[in-house]
């Protein structure tokens, strides 16, 4: 299981993002594949002073790398934070990771505005739930942690009962909506994601 989190402010690019991913794949072997190791080189060497190999030079090393796992999960948290302005290279970059790993499955987490993307970019090859918070269980779990404040005495019972009301009715209107992708060729089942 291979996770990163989407942070605005970092705005990392598409290149960046696949760099990370390789990186934490390839720290989780016993050693860097020598195909890798060579791709890297040969950046260095020919790429007018690039340090990084291209994107898609990153994604075919990706999709080698997680082609030799039996089964491998990459789960991108939080991607509507992703800049925008990337967020079309990073999912075609993602859209052609999936053939080249077929045993990997990959999961998307953000709010609804990636909808429309994903379906662009992976079709019907995507999966997507909506989860959507009860109001209920906002203020259930709202009323637990302020239990649990150290410093309860200092908080105003007025303050308190308004956060407890007020803050669930708000939070109520957001949700989450999750990409499970993988690829043509595997139907979606309990069992297979």
């Amino acid at each position: 299981m291979f996770y990163l989190y989407c942070d605005y402010r970092e705005q990392l690019s598409a290149t960046e993002l696949v760099a990370g991913l390789l990186k934490k794949v390839v720290v989780g072997l016993d050693r860097t594949p020598e195909k890798v190791s060579q791709r890297f080189e040969e950046s260095k060497k020919h790429g007018c002073g690039q340090r990084r190999p291209l994107l898609q030079d990153l994604v075919d090393m990706l999709g080698t790398v997680l082609a030799s796992f039996e089964r491998a999960f990459i789960c991108i948290d939080a991607l509507d934070e992703f800049s925008q302005n990337q967020m079309p290279r990073l999912l075609s970059s993602l859209a052609k990771l999936i053939p080249l790993s077929p045993k990997t499955r990959l999961f998307l987490t953000g709010r609804p505005l990636i909808r429309r993307e994903i379906k662009r970019r992976f079709g019907q090859g995507a999966q997507i739930v909506s989860i959507r918070a009860r109001v209920e269980d906002i203020r259930s779990y709202i009323t637990h942690r302020l239990g649990q404040d150290p410093n309860s005495d200092v908080m105003n019972p007025g303050l308190e009962d308004e956060i407890a009301e007020i803050l669930p009715e708000k939070a109520s209107g957001m949700y989450v909506e999750l990409a499970v992708l993988c690829s043509g060729d595997v139907s979606f089942t309990h069992n297979n994601i």
